[in-house]
């Protein structure tokens, strides 16, 4: 999309002008992603490990040791993305919060004073000190 909204059309290969698909984008937070790829590594270590006499003949090991690298690594993942999907869900419900329950253009964010709050209050307080 151009800036203002506007769809610019494409030209095609032929020198048509079309207009290009509107797609929206993906909303996800890697949680499912990585869970299904650290079950995966978990079941390649188990299925190695069954085979691990004749891995270890064929000097090959530490393909074990690379599966429970990366069942340890996913399961760090996993606790990671929840964290964070959690904190997005946080972010976005004080944001619907605050939006409804304050007058527009006012500490619409975290951490946000409204003119002659806090910052205002410790400004004075030092200039009366200096």
């Amino acid at each position: 999309m151009a800036q203002g909204g506007t769809v610019r059309a494409v030209t095609d290969p032929a020198g048509e002008s079309r207009e290009p698909a509107v797609t929206k984008p993906v909303d996800t937070d890697g949680v499912r992603t990585v869970t299904i790829g650290t079950v995966l590594w978990a079941v390649a270590l188990v299925v190695l490990l069954l085979f691990r006499g004749r891995l270890e003949a064929a000097g090959n090991g530490w393909w074990v040791w690379t599966c429970l690298a990366g069942t340890g690594l996913g399961l760090l993942g996993i606790e990671y993305t929840r964290r964070r999907r959690d904190a997005i869900t946080r972010v976005r419900r004080y944001r619907a919060e605050t939006s409804t329950s304050q007058p527009a253009g006012r500490g619409s964010t975290p951490g946000d004073e409204p003119t002659g709050g806090a910052e205002a209050q410790n400004g004075s307080a030092t200039s009366a000190d200096s």
